[in-house]
């Protein structure tokens, strides 16, 4: 996963390329993603739905991750650093 200086609100509603999906009556968290932190959050995801409604019965659970190539361009040209 890359990090960027680029605002999340621009990014938040890009569709990107379909990485995983899964649709179950309980999903288990990520695991085995490259990066430490996915898989954190997708630990995180899971319990706090599972303790987010207790009264409630849990009918089915959806996980979909998608991955999208961002370009972050450095422009030096001596007189400053530009980044678009």
């Amino acid at each position: 996963m890359e990090r960027s200086t680029l605002p999340s609100e621009l990014i938040r509603d890009v569709q990107g390329q379909l990485a995983f999906e899964e649709e179950n009556p309980r999903v288990w968290p990520v695991n085995h993603f490259p990066d430490a932190q996915i898989n954190s959050a997708s630990s995180a995801l899971v319990r706090k739905h599972s303790t987010a409604f207790p009264t409630e019965r849990i009918l089915r659970q959806v996980r979909v991750l998608h991955s999208f190539v961002l370009f972050d361009l450095r422009v030096l040209d001596g007189v400053g650093d530009y980044r678009a």
